[in-house]
């Protein structure tokens, strides 16, 4: 009968974690599409976590409503998944794109993965720590209450 009860297993290293979203209608308002990447950047930061990875680049992808895509890269000198500094950095790669036409759609992904337990540690690391306790009180939240038991201002 060819069925076969073991589980499917996948040796597969992750190589990036991204989230992207096609709009329903194109969207012109740079502050609308902030809102946008902020839920992106929580999103992936939050597939992160979970798989233990940090990343150290960060991309943005944009495409206008005549289809034409453009993608834009920043490496980090540190590796990071906390939700605040991916937004940081595809908020400031998003300013230096032109929005000479409506977006369609648009995306955030983390690549040039680490295990997280291979991160340098970093002159700031105490403030990093908070930052990743933080973080991680939120992610417990949101498991335990949904999604939208906690969330910043700006995505209600």
């Amino acid at each position: 009968r060819g069925t076969d009860e073991r589980p499917v297993t996948s040796d597969r290293v992750v190589q990036s974690i991204g989230r992207e979203t096609t709009f329903a209608n194109d969207i012109a308002d740079r502050d609308l599409l902030e809102t946008v990447l902020l839920k992106l950047s929580v999103d992936v930061g939050r597939s992160a976590r979970k798989e233990s990875l940090k990343g150290k680049t960060i991309s943005l992808k944009v495409r206008f409503s005549d289809f034409k895509t453009i993608s834009r890269s920043h490496t980090l000198t540190q590796a990071s998944n906390l939700d605040d500094v991916i937004y940081r950095e595809v908020c400031q790669l998003l300013r230096e794109v032109e929005l000479r036409q409506p977006v369609r759609l648009m995306g955030v992904t983390l690549s040039n993965l680490t295990d997280k337990e291979e991160s340098q540690l970093s002159l700031f690391a105490e403030l990093t720590q908070d930052r990743e306790n933080l973080t991680k009180v939120m992610d417990l939240v949101k498991e335990k209450y949904g999604e939208m038991s906690i969330t910043r201002a700006k995505l209600l």
